[in-house]
């Protein structure tokens, strides 16, 4: 289990090593979605290819990228898709009460890395729902519950935590002290398989 929070390059790179933290009285490790520009991309890449913290790169940037790491940038209309930078993950950012997901099948058809957050969505195999959705967070080992398949007016499958409201228990503060990682801290629950989704029964009564 994992909570996000949102930094700039300076505080990611404050902590090193396995960051957990304890949030509703359950031990959840600390993931950071970087954000960055045109001034600071290339930096935040690197960083981001070498801190396994770091789980996605907010680009608030114009400028094509070449990133082997997730870098997105959010987008407030299906239109707005076509003309996100080269090498960017368009998110577009749903209405609260929008369901249609019949609507964004068929939109990632023709746009197969475009990412969906808000609304009133279900993470189906493939659709891309949540800017940090279970699929991201499955690829990189990461457990996962069942309700963070829903998501309901949220931009990510887990929750967004201020990194100065938590108190961190494992890993490394480089300003301010370490905290050790323990062998029993670690989660080592086996991963739970990956939920399939039959599109085309889904939408059998559409055809």
């Amino acid at each position: 289990m994992a909570v996000i929070c949102s930094v700039d390059l300076e505080t990611a790179r404050k902590y090193t090593g396995n960051i957990k933290t304890k949030h509703n009285g359950v031990s959840h490790q600390v993931l950071f979605r970087v954000m960055c520009d045109d001034n600071n991309v290339d930096e935040c890449i690197r960083t981001a290819t070498q801190n396994s913290n770091i789980i996605m790169l907010d680009y608030r940037g114009r400028e094509p990228v070449d990133a082997d790491c997730y870098i997105g940038t959010f987008v407030n209309t299906f239109d707005d898709v076509p003309h996100t930078p080269k090498g960017v993950v368009p998110i577009v950012m749903l209405d609260d009460d929008y369901s249609d997901i019949r609507y964004l099948y068929d939109f990632k058809q023709l746009h197969p890395n475009v990412r969906f957050c808000g609304g009133n969505l279900f993470a189906l195999d493939s659709l891309g729902v949540g800017a940090v959705g279970v699929d991201i967070l499955k690829s990189r080992g990461i457990k996962v519950k069942a309700a963070d398949y829903s998501l309901h007016n949220r931009i990510d499958a887990v929750d967004e935590v201020d990194i100065n409201s938590i108190e961190i228990t494992t890993g490394t503060v480089k300003s301010g002290g370490t905290k050790s990682a323990s062998s029993k801290d670690k989660d080592s629950t086996p991963k739970s398989k990956k939920p399939k989704a039959d599109f085309s029964a889904i939408f059998s009564a559409f055809s």
